[in-house]
C-alpha cells in the first residue's frame, strides 16, 4: 500500500480520486460517442423474446405501478432519483406509433412532482433551480422522432430529451417484445426496455457538485416500460 507525500494537497488528493470515476464516465458514453463495434455489442445484448407483429400498431402505454423509469449515476448513491407511478397520476406515460412499414414514432412525458430520490429534503432540492427547475419546465418529455427495426426485437431510436426548457438530441436502441396478456395489463402487451446517457452540464445544471465522485455528471436514464396495443 502506498502513502501518498505529505505536500501533496487535500484538494490534489480528491482530484486524483475522481480519476476513475471520470474514466468509468467516459467508457459508459458520458463523454465519448460509441462506434460501430460498441453498437453492435449493443444490439447483439438487447436481442432477445418476441417480436412486435407486423402491422400498423397504436401502443399506449399506460400509467400504472408496473412501470419503472430510473435515472441512474456512476456516484457514491448510484440511484438518483425513480418515478413514483404509485401515485395515481391520470393518463398515459406515453404512445407509440407503427406504421404499415415498421416505422415508428412517439412521445413519453413524466412529470417532475413524480421524481422521487428517497429522501424528502433531496425531493425539493430535486426540483429547484440548481437541479430541474420545475417553475421552467413541469415535465421530462423523450420525444422519439424515428424508430427503426435493426433486429427482430431491437430497434433504433433516435429523438430528443427536454428538461429544464433545454432539448438535445438523443439516440440509443431499444429491447421491443411483444408479451402478449399480462393479467391487470392488457391482453396486447408490449414490453420495452432502454438506457440512454443525460450530460446534465448540456441542459445547463450547472450546479458545482455537479461531476465529482459525490455527484454525477452524467445520469443513466433506464427505462422498463409496458405498453399496450389499442389498436
Amino acid at each position: 500500500m502506498s502513502i501518498a507525500p505529505r505536500s501533496l494537497s487535500l484538494r490534489s488528493m480528491l482530484l486524483l480520486a475522481s480519476l476513475p470515476c471520470l474514466l468509468v464516465l467516459a467508457a459508459c458514453g458520458g463523454y465519448a460517442q460509441a462506434g460501430p463495434e460498441d453498437d453492435a455489442k449493443t444490439i447483439a445484448a438487447l436481442e432477445g423474446g418476441k417480436p412486435l407483429p407486423e402491422g400498423e400498431h397504436t401502443i399506449g402505454f399506460p400509467w400504472i405501478g408496473k412501470q419503472s423509469i430510473m435515472c441512474i449515476g456512476d456516484s457514491v448513491e448510484r440511484q438518483i432519483a425513480f418515478v413514483d407511478f404509485t401515485d395515481g397520476t391520470p393518463g398515459q406515460v406515453g404512445e407509440v406509433k407503427v406504421d404499415a412499414k415498421g416505422a415508428a414514432s412517439g412521445t413519453f412525458t413524466v412529470p417532475i412532482a413524480t421524481l422521487l430520490t428517497g429522501h424528502a429534503s433531496r425531493d425539493k432540492k430535486l426540483k429547484n433551480h440548481n437541479w430541474l427547475e420545475v417553475e421552467k419546465q413541469k415535465d421530462l418529455i423523450l420525444t422519439c422522432k424515428t424508430m427503426t427495426r435493426v433486429k427482430p426485437t431491437v430497434w433504433k431510436v433516435d429523438g430528443t430529451w427536454s428538461m429544464k426548457g433545454v432539448t438535445q438530441p438523443v439516440s440509443f436502441y431499444a429491447n421491443v417484445r411483444w408479451i402478449g396478456e399480462m393479467d391487470r395489463v392488457g391482453s396486447k402487451v408490449v414490453r420495452v426496455k432502454a438506457s440512454f446517457p443525460l450530460r446534465l452540464k448540456d441542459f445547463e445544471i450547472v450546479n458545482p457538485a455537479v461531476g465529482t465522485p459525490a455527484v454525477a455528471g452524467t445520469w443513466d436514464v433506464d427505462v422498463v416500460l409496458l405498453g399496450v396495443v389499442t389498436k
